[in-house]
């Protein structure tokens, strides 16, 4: 790929800003999600390419190495010359030019070093030995319901397969998930990388996290505030019916003990407040009542 190809892919110029770039992704993430997709394989693959050049791209140093062309689009040292030949031991002042390495009293241990460094271990005349591959990084992006519950998404592994990757519950925005062996493979029969998956949640127009508990606003009308009727209340596990005491007041709150978001240590809870709506348009019953109520509260007053 050219040094342009990760714009390309979100659609964006090399001078976009980080606001500009963050919506170009949340665009094209919610696109071309393979949950909104299921019947299109491609969308997956797409969808990886999408947040794979976002994850370079937001990283200020990443996206610098990547214009200058030290690392290429799926964020691999591109040549050589990139980096320090001899595995981060500089020359210091006088020292040996192999820096740290040296001579070990006439044993061949700083030369193994150096040439493990270059070659992927082992010494001098010897075979190398087995490096475990490099991680891939994949940044995946979550809705509310599914980071809490836990689920499963498809994801494409460090050797390009698409794989099912199992999401568990309670994952928090910024988490780090790493699945054993699925990263890049090893350039002469080690093990492989990892496949490190950077979880990022959506926001919810109703649900609002709070650790484990879920804090939502329940708007009602007023005449259920005042009889203290039934109302139904969404939860992530499913809507439950909530009796509502006489007379409540807006901004009262009450919790739905167990209805969170739970983990191995147990479930949170979920925080209900209540937010009383009028009608937007008159109501001729409604502002009779309410003169005749203000009237008798008036008089009452009086009498007292």
């Amino acid at each position: 790929m050219s040094s342009s190809a990760l714009y390309q892919t979100l659609n964006v110029n090399k001078n976009v800003d980080d606001k500009e770039l963050k919506s170009a992704y949340r665009k094209l993430a919610k696109k071309f999600h393979p949950d909104s997709n299921k019947d299109d394989p491609k969308a997956a693959e797409q969808f990886s390419k999408i947040s794979n050049a976002y994850d370079i791209l937001k990283d200020k140093e990443k996206r610098q190495q990547y214009d200058a062309g030290i690392i290429d689009d799926k964020g691999n040292q591109t040549g050589f010359g990139a980096g320090n030949p001899f595995g981060g031991r500089q020359p210091r002042g006088g020292a040996h030019p192999f820096g740290n390495a040296g001579f070990n009293g006439g044993g061949q241990g700083g030369f193994d070093d150096i040439f493990s460094g270059l070659f992927g271990g082992g010494g001098m005349g010897g075979q190398p030995r087995p490096q475990k591959g490099q991680d891939a990084q994949l940044r995946v992006t979550l809705s509310f319901e599914d980071a809490a519950l836990g689920t499963s998404t498809r994801v494409r592994n460090g050797s390009g397969k698409l794989i099912d990757a199992k999401i568990p519950q309670a994952v928090e925005d910024g988490q780090t998930i790493r699945l054993k062996g699925q990263g890049i493979a090893s350039p002469n029969g080690g093990p492989n990388g990892d496949l490190l998956l950077k979880i990022a949640i959506l926001p919810h127009s109703f649900y609002k996290r709070d650790g484990n508990n879920i804090r939502v606003e329940q708007e009602v009308s007023l005449d259920d505030a005042v009889l203290g009727e039934k109302i139904n209340v969404d939860t992530i596990h499913g809507a439950i019916a909530l009796r509502l005491p006489r007379n409540v007041s807006s901004g009262k709150t009450f919790r739905l003990k167990g209805k969170g978001i739970a983990d191995s240590k147990g479930a949170g809870d979920q925080f209900v407040k209540i937010l009383i709506v009028l009608p937007e348009e008159d109501d001729k019953d409604l502002l009779s009542l309410m003169k005749k109520w203000a009237k008798n509260k008036l008089s009452l007053k009086s009498e007292a």
